[in-house]
């Protein structure tokens, strides 16, 4: 189990995640803190995790509680706005509420805790109401004017202030989304374990007056994806090699295709990208593609579905430090997702050279582990299995068994 505290540790940092039907929820509340009588804007960030787009249930009025046992007071959200009706697929979405902070509320930290159907809490620091009124010094003869004080007007909703951590908050959640899965699995094989990060950026502003004239252009994205393999059971626990894959691409979801009964959804992928392993010598590999990918999902998109990617590609400029790549990887891949959008899933990735002769076959099942433990945990338990030839880019041209490791995924 040690193996997997890393993995934990990046899970769970920094907000509260909550389940609303399919989504997760990250609850922000102001950090500097808000006045007993105030207002204060709390942020509710929609994750979506999955292939699909998931409505957004986000009511008017949400109910909670706000401190801890005898200190504990019901208040009472109210949203700002119209909330987003779909998050989509790997995708992130906000919902904004006012809350009054209610006369009697502890002055500290307190928890604030929402009720269904977004079930989350988060921190929230209390201020005093108002500052003590200086006392004067006054002779016998002195007379005094007692002048009752003007009632404290509402607290203006708080805003986290603009700084490096708050920017990086709104850059992730407005920009930045899952690409390809994210999972930390381990096993009995050198190198034991595996994982691998993903990401992509939406270059242009959806606000501007160029995405409004022309709305394609949103389809435009930049991505990272890193798959390495890490030999944790050796002293020192070497990384035996990494694959780096910055790439380009354009992506449109999600048309309308009603002359083919049965299909729930069609999406559409084609861009550039890079792939090499960072190292020199003998040891190098580097391969740039161009590609294309059509995706087609038949059956229900929210319960029991089917989905099919292939992946056409052709090799741009050289491919002096892998020349007979070609011979294992080919020109082609074929990706099947069967299962359910709320439960297990079969991921099938394969593969074959030109030659026909070589090739690999990759399955990855996933279960999200909120089913069989905390309801709240939006994180899947991952199992791959892996055959054939090049599961490394350093061993493109190697055949090592079958490879079979476990752990958790993130993103599937």
């Amino acid at each position: 189990m040690n193996r997997f505290c890393i993995l934990f540790a990046v899970l769970m940092f920094g907000s509260t995640l909550a389940r609303a039907e399919d989504l997760a929820w990250i609850v922000r509340a102001p950090a500097a803190g808000v006045k007993e009588g105030g207002i204060a804007r709390i942020e509710l960030v929609s994750v979506n995790a999955h292939q699909t787009s998931q409505p957004v249930d986000a009511p008017e009025l949400l109910s909670g509680d706000l401190g801890e046992a005898g200190d504990k007071v019901k208040v009472e959200l109210r949203r700002v706005g119209e909330p987003p009706k779909f998050t989509p697929p790997g995708g992130f979405g906000l919902v904004q509420y006012d809350m009054v902070i209610p006369p009697g509320a502890k002055v500290g930290e307190s928890v604030l805790r929402l009720r269904s159907p977004i079930e989350a809490s988060a921190v929230l620091k209390i201020l005093p109401g108002a500052s003590e009124i200086p006392t004067t010094k006054i002779s016998a003869t002195t007379t005094i004017a007692v002048v009752a004080p003007e009632p404290l007007a509402p607290e203006p909703a708080t805003r986290v202030p603009t700084t490096s951590q708050s920017g990086l908050v709104e850059y992730v959640k407005n920009k930045l989304s899952p690409h390809e899965r994210m999972y930390f699995i381990d096993g009995n094989m050198s190198p034991s374990a595996k994982f691998q990060i993903s990401f992509k950026y939406q270059i242009f502003n959806q606000q501007s007056d160029l995405a409004a004239e022309h709305p394609w252009v949103n389809g435009f994205y930049g991505a990272y994806t890193q798959t390495s393999f890490w030999d944790i059971s050796k002293d020192s626990a070497p990384f035996f090699d990494s694959t780096y894959r910055p790439e380009i691409f354009w992506s449109v979801q999600d048309l309308r295709m009603p002359n083919f009964p049965g299909l729930a959804r069609f999406d559409f992928q084609t861009g550039l990208q890079h792939e090499s392993n960072g190292k020199s010598g003998d040891d190098s590999r580097t391969v740039n593609s161009f590609y294309v990918q059509p995706i087609f999902t038949l059956g229900d998109k929210d319960a029991l579905f089917l989905t099919v990617a292939p992946k056409a590609y052709v090799y741009l400029g050289s491919l002096a430090d892998n020349p007979d790549i070609t011979d294992y990887r080919g020109y082609f891949d074929l990706k099947f997702i069967f299962g359910q959008a709320d439960g297990l899933q079969a991921a099938i990735t394969g593969r074959i050279g030109d030659d026909w002769d070589k090739g690999s076959v990759q399955l990855d099942l996933s279960y999200p582990l909120r089913k069989i433990i905390f309801d709240s945990l939006d994180i899947y338990l991952h199992a791959q299995l892996f055959n054939g030839y090049g599961e490394s880019l350093l061993r493109y041209d190697e055949q090592q068994g079958t490879t079979f490791r476990v752990g958790l995924s993130l993103v599937r």
